[in-house]
């Protein structure tokens, strides 16, 4: 029987002196390989594009049918939600490097059955004691893209680049390896020149990563992982049970006794290869922890699955991972280096009749050659193929965490940090191509200068397992200092090599590769490497200082989406518990796992030096057996597109179905956030239908939103989010009758522009434009007038796309389903999606308006003369409640044909920039100094308006400019309507209360002052007034052609039943996003105070009363608007936790599809997230 050349040449060439040669180099006398050059093309370049087209092709179906755009987050972080189950697939994939099966192998061929189970227990509890780490990692950084980035946010640059240093040793490292052992056994089994191997091999899986990203990495684990499983079985059962020489465990134990006697194991028990009493075997094993350490710990490849998981996904995907993956080695090597050992005395070995040589066995041919005495050339396809796609799932790993660290941490950090999407894209695929090409002239170097693969695996703890300890740290231990971060690992690794190179070099008294690879040097150097920081970041710790770090920093991190909702993220806070209970569970479950394969299982029987007995090995490989199919239904039955990840798409329909992930939604104030499952962006009415349709085959909530005015968690919803942006044309309109018809995602400020442009104008407006007409609707905006009441007052029709009757769409108007129009003229998004609004508008109009600074005793007796709200047709006050004084703007209509113009205050800031910027900046102080602001609310609009009584501004203005205000900061609001005939009391005694007078003051009034105490209390200013009024025929007066009979209130208009109405605003600013201290005090009093007064909230705003309140203070208009909804919306599609609290009957079951609060906490910057479930 011939022998298998390996690379050509002849016998004479072959030297043995070393135990490391060139993996590559190997001349035997036969005369071929096992498979011609043609199979080895074929894999590399054939089974490889093959698989970049599919990847491919995987992510363009991903794009248009998920809705996945390759920004820089997608490709990066895979969209920061795989779920558990393709993490799981992942690390099994990624883990399963050319060194897995070629290394455990040769392992077994020395040490006999103590070296499978080494290497793999010594190489699995780094995977689920990561597990805790990448669980703190979502947790304290949830931002990050990298690990890195969250070493630079807590220890700055220094550190930072040391990481940096080790992690892409590591990557560099682990690619060699990779492709060294690749070239090796394709150059082993097919005669293609490794050079070649070298360069082609990358190639196509550059062109899938570049093209897919994380995501492709995510998508080719799942079919190398599967693929690789199956030719392991296939290797299993014909070695135990198929095989005509060997066929059954009883065989091959028969073979490893003989083969014992033939050539003892030194340092095995009796020499024998069926024990776990092994001094070689165990060496290794404490060596190839530590270089696995660092490879997993310090693999920015790793950090990037952890990053990409869904919080909550992180710990079982390690934890399934891990498990599944052990058996892959130890069934490799269990049966192809026992194979080997077994058959190496058959002439169907391919060195008969010499046993392989150490060189040989450190270039990982073990696996090759008993792959091909077992089965031939079928054989040696099925290892070209198995490690092919080892080498290229893992190397797909390693492309995208290097190029995640010259993006984010080199490019981003130090060159461009104002740095976009598209540009992070491009740079992360000039990193790819440039790194793969230099690990390619790197490993052609290392074949010509004979380094093996053997050799890098021994030697790569040495270079970086010092950076495990500061690492796991600096997540875990909030004292260690930067200096012990930047120097330990450095200091550690110079400690290692100076221990391995002194022991080789005492070993044998020379360095060359074959001291420098002997198992004591290595196992000196590793354990130095890995133990020596626990001495250094104490002792710098001490020498420096410990450090208090409150992980803020790390969880600041921004993403940096093409998407400018994504540049707004803010920590998952929705996750923060979860990720508590699971950090908890992770520490036992992954700590017991790692005893049990690191002492429980393994040192019993190596303490007993017990040899197997036939039927212990029987069992032992039956378990082994049982494991892997274990590995291969948990593989099979993860979902390769991301396990739960929802594809909502209707076959039936060419309807489009614009949803999206990753999207943050914050409310227009910045006081509540929520990460909505999906975020929806219809185009057509046929489109909203859809996606009503399928909410209610998925068991979702749909919350409508705009601009997310309301500065109430109203808006906010962990389901889905309808965006309606894209629903905002002109349908018709009609100059001649002023009738509109517009979609109902159109902004205010858009209607507006396209009004004007017609001669047309709204007949009122709020504060602001920038909500979109359904939006104002919806929680019933108004103005300031006591001519006008809300601005649905202009609605004379609705179309509502409702739950019921499946996502139909319904018209409705004061003639026509009168009782759905009411209630959807202020629907608070519980009814359905406002799909179209037609409007009567009034000619375009401008406005002559003045503002004057009173005196809060004047402004009073005007109001009680009832001079003041009917000196114009629109008039709102700015109440100052410290200095008791207020400014009254007051506009009427005008024809004048004068131009715009305005008079300047008599204030001296000359403008509302430099009046913003000042006030924020005393706001901001007074968050620490709160008595600051009476007197900032004295000197601020003092400056801006005058500091004498009478000081007078004005100008002619076209109506929307004129009715419109710049609220320039984020802010809770909390606002009510109470009887107009009422203000005059609410002004006296809020500011008796606020100024703390004495009980006694007649400004408290007969019913006594506020019983709360204001005490160390200071407020913001100033207080906003306005007015309306809903029962004045009047309000519906002003069309273009005659006066229309009045529009039918709302069931929930919150204004007073008869008579007109005050609404007062207690506003407090944000500055910088903080959170104004005074909140819940000044609040509750104030709510207090509105409630004695007789008044009910504005639905929009920040109130804090309840259910039973509410009923009393609406009555049976709140059961007829219960009663309609219910009607159109059964099952709860539409329902969330704030319309449970306050709208829905207490007694009300659960609804199918109505969401449920589960957690709120405080967000970055300020304000509440909040989480629910469906």
């Amino acid at each position: 029987m011939h022998r298998y050349n390996i690379s050509g040449g002849s016998g004479d060439d072959y030297d043995d002196r070393s135990i490391y040669p060139s993996p590559f180099n190997f001349r035997m006398a036969s005369p071929g390989p096992a498979l011609g050059q043609g199979y080895g093309y074929g894999i590399i370049l054939g089974l490889g594009f093959a698989f970049a087209v599919l990847m491919i092709s995987i992510t363009h179906l991903l794009k248009r049918f998920n809705n996945e755009v390759q920004t820089s987050e997608m490709f990066n972080t895979a969209g920061r939600s795989v779920k558990s189950g393709l993490v799981a697939a992942a690390v099994v994939s990624s883990w399963t490097w050319a060194a897995t099966l070629l290394q455990s192998s040769g392992v077994c061929y020395r040490y006999g059955v103590s070296g499978p189970f080494w290497y793999a227990s010594g190489a699995t509890v780094q995977i689920l004691l990561f597990a805790t780490l990448a669980i703190t990692l979502k947790k304290r950084a949830p931002n990050c893209h990298t690990f890195l980035e969250a070493v630079h946010a807590r220890y700055g640059t220094p550190a930072h680049l040391t990481f940096v240093a080790f992690g892409l040793a590591t990557n560099v490292l682990v690619s060699l390896m990779l492709i060294a052992g690749g070239a090796a056994t394709i150059n082993a089994l097919t005669g293609v020149h490794a050079v070649a191997a070298i360069f082609l091999m990358p190639v196509p899986v550059v062109a899938y990563t570049l093209i897919g990203g994380l995501k492709a990495t995510f998508i080719t684990d799942y079919v190398h992982g599967f693929a690789v499983i199956i030719i392991v079985i296939v290797f299993a059962l014909e070695t135990y049970a198929t095989s005509d020489v060997l066929g059954s465990p009883s065989a091959v134990y028969d073979r490893l006794v003989a083969a014992s006697a033939a050539h003892p194991v030194p340092g095995n028990r009796d020499g024998s290869f069926l024990t776990m009493r092994s001094r070689g075997g165990v060496t290794f094993f404490v060596i190839n922890i530590v270089g696995n350490f660092g490879t997993v710990f310090l693999d920015n490849g790793y950090y990037n699955k952890a990053i990409a998981a869904h919080p909550v996904h992180a710990l079982p995907g390690y934890v399934m991972g891990g498990a599944a993956w052990f058996a892959i080695p130890w069934l490799t090597a269990t049966t192809l280096g026992l194979a080997a050992l077994a058959l190496e005395s058959s002439p169907r070995f391919p060195t008969f009749p010499a046993r392989m040589s150490e060189s040989e066995v450190s270039a990982g041919l073990v696996l090759p050659y008993a792959a091909v005495a077992l089965l031939g050339r079928a054989g040696a396809v099925m290892t070209l193929i198995m490690i092919f796609l080892a080498v290229t799932s893992s190397f797909n790993a390693e492309l995208v965490a290097t190029s995640s660290i010259f993006t984010y941490d080199v490019y981003r950090t130090y060159v461009r940090p104002d740095a976009g999407g598209k540009r992070l894209v491009r740079t992360s695929h000039i990193c790819m191509m440039l790194y793969t090409a230099a690990i390619c002239l790197a490993s052609v170097g290392l074949w010509y200068n004979g380094i093996s693969m053997g050799y890098l695996y021994l030697l790569m703890g040495v270079l970086i397992s010092s950076g495990v300890v500061p690492a796991v740290l600096t997540l875990l231990w909030n004292g260690q200092n930067r200096w012990a971060a930047t120097l330990a690992p450095v200091l550690g690794t110079i400690c290692a090599v100076a221990a391995w190179l002194i022991t080789a070099w005492r070993t044998c008294g020379r360095l060359d590769v074959e001291c420098t690879g002997s198992n004591d040097a290595m196992l000196v150097g590793n354990l130095t490497a890995l133990l020596s920081p626990l001495v250094l970041v104490p002792a710098l710790c001490v020498a420096f200082g410990i450090d208090n770090y409150d992980w803020v920093s790390m969880a600041a991190i921004s993403r940096a989406d093409d998407d400018a909702e994504a540049r707004n993220d803010v920590d998952a806070v929705t996750e923060r518990r979860k990720l508590h209970r699971a950090f908890k569970m992770a520490s036992v479950v992954t700590v017991s796992m790692a005893l049990c394969l690191l002492v429980l299982w393994p040192m019993p029987m190596y303490g007993s030096g017990y040899i197997f007995s036939r039927r212990f090995f029987t069992g032992w490989v039956s378990v082994g057996i049982i494991w892997i199919f274990g590995s291969l239904f948990a593989i099979a039955t993860m979902d390769p597109l991301g396990a739960a990840d929802l594809l909502v798409t209707e076959k039936d329909d060419d309807v489009p179905f614009r949803a999206r992930r990753n999207h943050i939604h914050r409310t227009w104030a910045g006081t509540f956030s929520s990460l909505p499952e999906l975020y929806i962006q219809p185009e057509s009415v046929a489109e909203v239908e859809k996606a009503v349709r399928l909410a209610q085959k998925c068991g979702r909530r749909i919350v409508t939103t705009g601009s997310g005015h309301s500065p109430s968690s109203l808006t906010c919803t962990s389901s889905w989010m309808l965006n309606l942006d894209r629903l905002s044309r002109v349908v018709s309109l009609d100059a001649q009758t002023g009738i509109v018809v517009v979609e109902a995602g159109i902004r205010l400020h858009a209607l507006s522009d396209v009004l004007a442009a017609h001669g047309l104008a709204m007949p009122n407006l709020g504060s602001i434009d920038q909500q979109s007409i359904a939006g104002a609707l919806a929680t019933g905006t108004h103005g300031s007038s006591l001519r006008h009441g809300l601005v649905s007052e202009a609605v004379v029709g609705l179309k509502l796309t409702l739950a019921s009757g499946g996502g139909r769409t319904e018209s409705c108007s004061a003639d026509s389903n009168a009782e759905l129009f009411r209630a959807a003229l202020l629907s608070l998004g519980a009814l359905g999606v406002v799909c179209e609004v037609t409007l009567q508008t009034v000619p375009a109009f401008d406005l002559s308006w003045r503002q004057t600074i009173d005196a809060e005793a004047r402004l009073l007796r005007s109001w009680e003369q009832g001079r003041l709200w009917s000196q114009a047709e629109f008039v709102r006050v700015w109440w100052f409640p410290y200095t008791r004084r207020a400014v009254v703007w007051r506009a009427d209509k005008t024809t004048s044909p004068e131009p715009e113009r305005a008079s300047r205050p008599a204030g001296l800031l000359g403008g509302r920039r430099l009046g913003f910027h000042l006030h924020r900046g005393l706001l901001w102080l007074s968050h620490w100094f709160p008595s600051l602001l009476p007197w900032a609310e004295w000197l601020v609009f003092g400056l801006e308006y005058g500091f004498a009584d009478g000081s007078e501004s004005g100008a002619v203005q076209p109506g929307r400019r004129a009715l419109l205000m710049d609220c320039l900061y984020s802010q809770f609001v909390n606002e009510w309507a109470v009887p107009l005939h009422r203000g005059p009391e609410a002004l006296r005694r809020l500011g008796a209360w606020l100024n703390r007078l004495p009980d006694d003051h007649p400004d408290h009034g007969d019913r006594g002052p506020i019983p709360f105490s204001a005490e160390g209390l200071y407020v913001h200013a100033p207080v906003e007034v306005r007015v309306c009024d809903t029962s004045s025929s009047s309000s519906s007066s002003s069309s273009i052609t005659s006066s229309p009979p009045q529009r039918p209130r709302p069931f929930l208009d919150p204004t007073v039943e008869q008579g007109p109405t005050l609404f007062l605003n207690a506003t407090l600013y944000r500055p910088f996003g903080l959170d104004p201290p005074c909140r819940r005090r000044y609040y509750q009093a104030f709510e207090w105070l509105m409630r004695d007064l007789g008044g009910r909230p504005h639905w929009a705003k920040n109130f804090t009363v309840g259910r039973r309140e509410i009923e009393t203070m609406y009555g049976l208009r709140l059961d007829d608007f219960r009663r309609v909804r219910h009607a159109v919306d059964p099952e709860g599609v539409f329902v969330g936790p704030w319309h449970r609290d306050l709208v829905l009957e207490a007694e009300a079951v659960k609804l199918r599809c109505e969401e449920v609060e589960v957690c709120r906490g405080p967000a970055p910057g300020g304000g509440v997230m909040t989480s629910g479930r469906v």
